[in-house]
């Protein structure tokens, strides 16, 4: 569905549409949420225990508030909505992604768009000099609020996935480039009949080592040190890629998806993509919006379509079985051997 603009003071909202984050990256840094679970405060209050200027703090909670983030009663104390409790902290929390969209490294390449719509290249690098993950590599603090964003998301997908695909008929489940193996973990800790290997680069397996949900289920899983664009293990009879294909190129995607086809030594084995998969015209979709962030900050990495998806797989061997709607923003594309 598209969404028709009426007037222009709904073009007024969309076109300030980027003060609201960081209206709400000020509210999720400082963490006025997890304060405001205990009880209605006034600004006074929470300025003091914040150590930052109550009126401007009352400012940007009232505007906030606006948009049904936070509740202001007559005697100006806020309380929390049923959106404020996203951004507290625990297994639904939003909070690290509102913080990593507001930080500076992030605000300043989204300022640079015209650079990538000109040149078609990733705008972080015009204006940091180095990749995303080099950047990411060298500062910790960066590299802790992309951390913290990609869990604030990851655990509400994992459930929608393991709600929406049934892994009973497997044995053994590969994660490939699946992080410090959260989504692992979890399929692990549901499916008591599953089997576990994680491949990771060596220096994240290292940090997935340390996870207590992995070694907790450590008779189960493996941790696999290597490079998936080089080679992947064959075995298992389902492979997940989790949100690993986005950030590629067709050509890494097809090299990538080539390694998985000769992984698959069973008829029957599966491999299960994870991604947002766009919708077709002008139907709205929040995929489209993190395509953007791709051209941003990766070289070559997009969103795709469902067709998109079937001409990859089937340039590495591979076929489109069918693609799995799940209760979040993410779709199930679920891919076999040719014939």
């Amino acid at each position: 569905m598209t969404s028709a603009i009426h007037t222009p003071w709904t073009m007024l909202e969309l076109i300030t549409a980027a003060r609201v984050s960081q209206a709400l990256y000020v509210a999720a840094k400082l963490g006025v949420a997890d304060y405001l679970a205990k009880g209605q405060a006034t600004c006074a209050e929470l300025g003091a225990e914040m150590n930052v200027h109550a009126d401007a703090l009352y400012r940007v909670l009232r505007a906030l508030a606006g948009f049904g983030i936070f509740a202001e009663d007559e005697s100006r104390r806020f309380s929390l909505t049923p959106a404020a409790e996203f951004l507290r902290d625990g297994p639904r929390s939003m909070r690290g992604l509102a913080i990593m969209c507001g930080e500076p490294w992030q605000w300043q390449v989204w300022g640079r768009m015209l650079y990538s719509v000109r040149t078609g290249k990733p705008a972080f690098e015009d204006v940091f000099g180095k990749s995303v993950f080099q950047y990411l590599g060298e500062n910790p603090d960066a590299a802790a609020a992309y951390d913290q964003a990609m869990t604030s998301v990851t655990a509400a997908e994992t459930d929608a996935i393991l709600s929406a695909y049934d892994f009973s008929p497997f044995a053994r489940l590969a994660d490939l480039g699946g992080g410090r193996g959260a989504f692992l973990a979890t399929a692990l800790g549901r499916h008591a009949h599953l089997r576990g290997l994680l491949v990771e680069l060596p220096h994240v397996v290292e940090q997935a080592r340390k996870e207590a949900t992995l070694a907790a289920l450590a008779p189960r899983c493996e941790l696999a040190a290597g490079n998936i664009f080089i080679s992947v293990p064959d075995g298992p009879d389902v492979f997940m890629l989790k949100r690993v294909l986005h950030a590629c190129s067709d050509r890494e995607a097809v090299l990538l998806l080539r390694n998985c086809r000769n992984a698959m030594a069973r008829t029957s084995a599966r491999l299960l993509i994870a991604e947002m998969v766009l919708p077709p015209g002008n139907e709205r979709s929040f995929g489209k919006w993190l395509d953007l962030e791709m051209l941003l900050f990766t070289p070559g990495g997009r969103e795709r379509t469902a067709d998109e998806y079937g001409a990859l797989l089937q340039q590495a061997g591979l076929r489109l079985t069918r693609v799995i709607p799940t209760g979040s923003a993410i779709s199930i594309i679920e891919g076999m051997t040719l014939p």
